[in-house]
């Protein structure tokens, strides 16, 4: 499953975490960051308003509201880590790349860094720039392209597009 190199193991408790009251709920056997007293116990009830919550006791909630047959948020979050090095990138993080200093651009859900590329575009500067930022997939743009074309554009890949946590 890692292919990284790095190995998880998940130390049973001792006396003390028991005791103090620091273990997650969600993942029994494994110590937590968070100890009791960081979360407002009336924040953190799962009424579905959770975003007062610290990220922990989120994740923990989300997990129980999960299928029986769907992966834990923490199994899922280390094969995101582990199993995929591709970058990610929100479209809210790709909106701020909107310059000739920094020009991204969305295929798809790939995502392109164009910048060292708009002065060399035959097209011209402003033909990239309209559509930098994530302003609209390029999807029919890089179709456009023979195959040679296709190739280069390869060059400039650096992630994967995600969905914005705000847009959930």
């Amino acid at each position: 499953m890692f292919t990284s190199g790095v190995r998880v193991v998940v130390m049973p408790p001792t006396e003390q975490e028991e005791n103090s009251g620091a273990l997650a709920e969600s993942t029994p056997g494994a110590p937590s960051i968070v100890s009791d007293s960081d979360c407002e116990e009336d924040e953190c009830d799962g009424d579905g308003d959770d975003q007062e919550c610290c990220m922990f006791c989120r994740n923990r909630i989300d997990s129980q509201r999960r299928q029986p047959q769907e992966r834990g948020w923490f199994i899922d979050t280390l094969s995101a880590i582990f199993d995929d090095p591709t970058p990610k990138f929100t479209a809210c993080e790709v909106r701020k790349h909107n310059r000739p200093e920094s020009c991204w651009l969305t295929v798809g859900n790939n995502v392109y860094d164009a910048t060292d590329y708009l002065h060399s575009h035959p097209g011209g500067v402003q033909a990239i720039l309209r559509k930098s930022g994530g302003v609209s997939d390029c999807t029919e743009d890089f179709n456009f392209h023979r195959r040679k074309g296709q190739k280069e554009w390869q060059r400039f890949k650096i992630g994967k597009l995600i969905p914005c946590p705000c847009q959930r």
